[in-house]
This record gives C-alpha cells, sequence and structure tokens, in this order.
C-alpha cells in the first residue's frame, strides 16, 4: 500500500498526501453527508407542514368546543336533517328611529354650516313650539317674528322718509306688517309638506 500513488491535496490552507484510494473515499463520504443533510431538510419540511396542519386541527377543535351550536348545526347537517337558522330579528321601529336621528345631526348640521351665528337652541325651541321639523324654515319665520314684533314706523314718517329717501336713525328698511301675510305660518306648512 505504500507503493500506491500520493496525490497532493490542499484543505483548509493546508497541503496533505493522500492516495487515491483516501481521495475517493473523502468524495464519496461528502457525496453521502450532502444527500442525508438534504434528505434532512426534507424530513424537516415536512413536519414543519404536519405541525402548522396540527395547529390549524387544534384551532378548530377548540372553536367547535367553545361553540356547541356550531357543532350541532354539523351534526343535524351530516344527518339530513334541518337546521334552524339562528339570525337577527330585523326590527323596524329600531331602524326608522335610527334613521331619523342620522337625518336630525345632519339637519343640524347643514344648519349650523347656513347660519353659524344663530343660537340654535333658541332655533329648536322655537321649531318645536311651533312644530316645525325644518329648523331653516324654523329660523326663517323666528326671524319674520321679530321683525314683526320691533315697534311700527308712523304713516308721517314713512310718508316722509320716502319723499326724502332718507331712513330715521337705526331703522333699516322692513317689510310694513299691515301689507305683509302671516309668512310664520306659511313657512311652517312649507316645512310640514315636506315630511307628509
Amino acid at each position: 500500500m505504500e507503493n500506491e500513488e500520493k496525490i497532493k491535496v490542499k484543505v483548509g490552507g493546508q497541503e496533505f498526501e493522500v492516495t487515491l484510494d483516501e481521495l475517493r473515499s473523502g468524495y464519496m463520504r461528502q457525496a453521502d453527508y450532502t444527500r442525508k443533510t438534504q434528505e434532512l431538510a426534507e424530513e424537516k419540511r415536512a413536519l414543519e407542514a404536519t405541525k402548522q396542519e396540527l395547529a390549524e386541527a387544534i384551532e378548530v377543535w377548540e372553536t367547535l368546543k367553545n361553540n356547541p351550536d356550531i357543532v350541532e348545526r354539523i351534526v343535524k347537517e351530516l344527518e339530513g336533517g334541518e337546521v334552524e337558522e339562528k339570525t337577527p330579528v330585523f326590527n323596524e321601529d329600531r331602524y326608522l328611529d335610527h334613521i331619523a336621528r342620522i337625518e336630525a345631526e345632519l339637519e343640524e348640521l347643514r344648519f349650523r354650516t347656513a347660519y353659524p351665528d344663530a343660537n340654535i337652541e333658541e332655533v329648536m325651541e322655537f321649531a318645536v313650539k311651533n312644530e316645525i321639523p325644518k329648523l331653516e324654515v324654523a329660523y326663517k319665520a323666528m326671524q319674520f317674528d321679530k321683525m314683526k314684533q320691533e315697534p311700527e314706523i308712523s304713516s308721517e314718517e314713512t310718508s316722509e322718509q320716502e319723499e326724502t329717501g332718507e331712513k330715521s336713525e337705526g331703522q333699516e328698511e322692513k317689510l310694513n306688517p299691515l301689507e305683509a301675510r302671516d309668512y310664520t305660518e306659511i313657512l311652517q306648512k312649507a316645512g310640514e309638506s315636506i315630511f307628509e
């Protein structure tokens, strides 16, 4: 065996002399090691997949254990029986109340946007008192009522102002309440007709 030809091999920075048989067996060990490592990695992947499936099965088991009504439904379906549906009952009154609240909030928001300086509480009180469903209509009716309650200009002052085109101090141009119809009632009816 000593007469066998030796081959120089460099491994890890060192040089070794090995026979051809030793070199062959080293390559075979390396190939065997690589094959076994690949098989082990494949087995590990299969084990991970099985572990994942087991975790999902445990999760389903826990769900079924905590929800016996689901188990009952599944058993009835498998037996061919009818399953009672436990659907929520639609409550129309609650739904309509909810829609009405949302519409009221939207109405208030629109009003606050259109009339930011208006006293919303005062307008709401006026609307409720006069049964006016729309805040804007109530606000306009309230403004009209306030205007009607302001002191009237005497007919002499009015004719003088018309001739000269002047206005007395602190007075603005106003509708003559004697000629104007009661707009509060008209506005109130207009608001009611929207909801009829």
